[in-house]
């Protein structure tokens, strides 16, 4: 009975996160009354419930068929807890910014919170006290975002304070570079009693503040070169601390910026230019950069040293198939960083490439609803801060999953609002408040 639910939920799960993308789409180009858009989003917010109860149940169900089989007593009271906190979190997220907060969108909300619940029960069935630390990092980032919702409307294009979110940027990079943890060969993480952090991840909201505020106040060819120089200052303590993912991603950020700020295409061609060059000298210059490459050329000649990961990963997905093979019934753990890097993969086996090709659409909506608020406000600043923040989700979502199904190279990225992590997770809230922030001060009638 246990193995035909979870059979079942493949397809129930699959269709009703293709409902809620549907609803979410419609009601962001839906030009009718504002009451038919409060049921659209209202829909929204009944199917991410379906989704979280109907994958938490299969979990609890699974666990305790397999303990009845082993003859114990089952072991899954955390799953019962685990539920009861991540249903509080969902129906608080939503309380919160949905009904307190005025002036926000709606629809925004729901496709955050959408990814939120689908990082809940991914991290349950792989850990359970990584699931819960991940349901703690939600709960302390739900005040954080409600903060910066209020902060948006004040911040403006001071220089002096661009200046310094450009310094203190760099100071936190170089620090991970001298007193960093080395994680599968990168410096990432640095480490103060019991709290691991990620600055990078704090950075790309200064970094794109900083740009936002040079260029805005002066895009002249004066101004671009101080903005470049910051700028490379900061990609080239990122490539020397090896954390190549997020050097790609400050590159993307800092090149639509630039284009964004002067409308001149002659930019992109050169940072494309910049960008190949670069790519060659690393790959003679640097040899962790090689193998990163090795591996993704032709992982099957390397499935056991420099493509394993990919390999792993590449093997779930394909055994998962279209409808995946149900949560709990597939074998994420042998993929690497099944948690944080690789999460889409565990998610592709289990739930299926369909629901993967969904999850894509559902960060396609929060791209174009993270520029929406920007556009027909005469605030240039605005306009830029907030193309950075949309590609700074965009590209991350990008090189994760583009990663991860070998489109290209894996660096080593998290997937954001899903992959476990405190820093990830809290940085992208904020990203989330900032947006909903501008939402707010605009009054775009969006949702």
């Amino acid at each position: 009975m246990v193995h035909f639910l979870t059979l079942v939920s493949r397809f129930t799960i699959l269709i009703w996160l293709s409902l809620f993308a549907y609803e979410g789409f419609l009601s962001i180009s839906d030009k009718n009354s504002l009451e038919r858009k409060r049921g659209r989003q209202s829909r929204q917010v009944f199917y991410t419930f379906l989704i979280f109860l109907n994958a938490m149940a299969v979990i609890f169900f699974n666990a305790s068929n397999e303990a009845s089989k082993e003859g114990v007593l089952p072991d899954n009271i955390k799953d019962l807890f685990l539920l009861g906190i991540g249903f509080t979190i969902i129906i608080l997220f939503f309380a919160v910014f949905n009904r307190l907060l005025s002036g926000l969108s709606v629809v925004f909300t729901n496709f955050c919170v959408i990814l939120l619940a689908t990082g809940f029960f991914m991290q349950t069935r792989l850990d359970n006290t990584r699931a819960f630390r991940q349901m703690l990092f939600a709960l302390v980032s739900i005040p954080i975002a409600a903060v910066f919702v209020f902060i948006m409307p004040r911040l403006n294009a001071n220089r002096y304070l661009a200046i310094i979110a450009a310094v203190l940027g760099i100071a936190l990079l170089a620090i991970v570079l001298i007193a960093g943890k080395t994680t599968y060969g990168a410096k990432l993480n640095i480490t103060i009693g019991p709290i691991t952090l990620q600055p990078s991840e704090f950075v790309k909201i200064l970094f794109v503040y900083f740009i936002a505020v040079f260029l805005y106040l002066d895009s002249s060819f004066k101004g671009i070169i101080i903005v470049s120089a910051l700028s490379g200052a900061h990609m080239l303590i990122l490539v020397m601390s090896k954390d190549l993912g997020n050097a790609a991603i400050f590159f993307i950020i800092f090149l639509i910026m630039l284009y964004a700020a002067t409308g001149r295409y002659e930019w992109l061609l050169i940072g494309a230019a910049l960008a190949a060059v670069a790519l060659i000298v690393a790959y003679f210059a640097l040899p962790h950069v090689r193998v990163r490459f090795i591996a993704w050329a032709d992982p099957l000649s390397y499935p056991d040293n420099e493509a394993y990961q990919l390999c792993q990963s590449l093997f779930a997905i394909g055994t998962g198939g279209w409808f995946g093979s149900g949560l709990t019934m597939g074998m994420p753990t042998k993929i690497p960083l099944n948690h944080s890097d690789f999460i889409f993969a565990s998610i592709a086996e289990e739930m299926g490439i369909l629901f993967g090709a969904v999850m894509i659409l559902i960060y396609a909506g929060i791209f174009i609803l993270t520029l929406k608020p920007s556009f027909g406000r005469d605030s240039k600043f605005l306009r830029l801060f907030s193309i950075g923040l949309a590609v700074s989700l965009a590209s991350q979502t990008f090189i994760m999953i583009g990663g991860v199904i070998r489109l290209i190279p894996s660096t080593g990225v998290t997937l954001p609002f899903v992959s476990y992590g405190g820093s990830s997770l809290i940085s992208s809230m904020i990203i989330f408040g900032c947006i909903q922030g501008i939402y707010r001060l605009s009054g775009t009638k969006e949702a």
